[in-house]
């Protein structure tokens, strides 16, 4: 089941992001310097033969730090996470950051 929900939104056309634009009149966009880091992590630059787990894992770890994504405001943390993750990668690796992301929800709340 988590698979065909991945695979259905890496497939689908649907999904519209595109982290650094915004139709706010009041907020800006940050600067390229306070991008660079969320939440005290640090960015790395790696070549890897499963960047699907390796997005997953790293995203898990993330949410563990913070005590497991199980409180109320951890919604909003989530979504600048993934924004955050999305800011910092290529275009042509938003599908798997998206699904792992998911996959991530998906095991959260069971």
């Amino acid at each position: 089941m988590d698979e065909a929900v991945i695979r259905e939104i890496r497939a689908s056309s649907r999904l519209f992001f595109e982290p650094e634009a915004t139709k706010s009149i009041v907020t800006a966009s940050k600067p390229e310097a306070d991008q660079a880091a969320f939440g005290g992590a640090t960015a790395l630059a790696i070549d890897s033969a499963d960047p699907y787990g390796d997005f997953r894992r790293s995203m898990e770890e993330m949410v563990l730090s913070r005590g497991g994504g199980r409180g109320e405001d951890d919604w909003g943390w989530l979504e600048e996470m993934l924004g955050w993750y999305l800011r910092a990668n290529g275009k042509k690796t938003h599908g798997l950051i998206v699904g792992a992301f998911v996959d991530l929800l998906v095991g959260l709340s069971a």
